[in-house]
């Protein structure tokens, strides 16, 4: 997947719509999103449409996203770790970042 190219409502718009493919490709069925109130804008509604878009208020947090966000971190702390290298390029911390998702998508956690 190619990353987002600016943080507009089209483009976020334009991702979502490309990630909902992939998924409904590979035989998933998308019934709900949740996200916070960056992704609620008009643009975003109308690639959901028929799907539920949870909004969480301004002060809450979305839970299983907040711990997959903290899943990757201590993923990429663990790796950074085991590295000799003091400092890291942007480079390095997206590869990082991008090997530690693909590693925790293919493995099965149950």
């Amino acid at each position: 997947m190619e990353r987002a190219l600016s943080r507009s409502a089209r483009e976020h718009a334009r991702a979502l719509s490309r990630v909902i493919d992939v998924y409904n490709n590979r035989g998933f069925n998308i019934v709900q999103v949740e996200c916070d109130n960056e992704f609620d804008n008009e643009h975003v509604r109308a690639v959901i449409a028929p799907r539920v878009l949870d909004v969480a208020g301004r002060e809450q947090h979305v839970g299983p996203v907040e711990r997959s966000i903290r899943t990757v971190k201590e993923r990429i702390r663990s790796i950074c770790h085991s590295l000799p290298y003091k400092r890291y390029t942007k480079v390095m911390v997206r590869s990082l970042v991008e090997s530690a998702v693909f590693w925790l998508n293919r493995v099965s956690s149950g």
